[in-house]
């Protein structure tokens, strides 16, 4: 639909570039310090952001690599994919319907996330 028209595509180049932006000490990881900022200016409770780094921080050693980063995108992508919030998506709510058969794997008319992000 329309919607679909006026939605912007970030590009992995821009997740990229955000992440070299946050990574202030030039490490390829983000620590808490670096990001923190960024929960802070989201108005994210001390509760909020220990949950959501321990999400982030999936090898769980205290900093996010750009694999880590990039997973966080594809979530953030699914969920606003998936209008209708039933944690699949279907071919009306897929962006680019014409890939739709490319993403849909198993070939059963919805994608769940493990065939989005694949």
């Amino acid at each position: 639909g329309a919607d679909r028209a006026k939605r912007e595509i970030v590009s992995w180049e821009d997740v990229d570039g955000w992440f070299v932006t946050f990574d202030q000490n030039g490490d390829d990881q983000l620590s808490l310090d670096e990001i923190g900022p960024l929960f802070d200016g989201l108005g994210s409770t001390t509760l909020d952001v220990n949950t959501a780094w321990a999400n982030l921080d999936d090898n769980q050693n205290g900093l996010v690599d750009l694999s880590e980063y990039q997973d966080v995108f594809n979530i953030i992508d699914f969920i606003a994919s998936d209008k209708n919030q039933d944690g699949l998506i279907s071919l009306d709510e897929y962006i680019w319907p014409e890939l739709f058969d490319l993403t849909d794997f198993n070939g059963d008319g919805i994608i769940d996330f493990d065939e989005f992000a694949g």
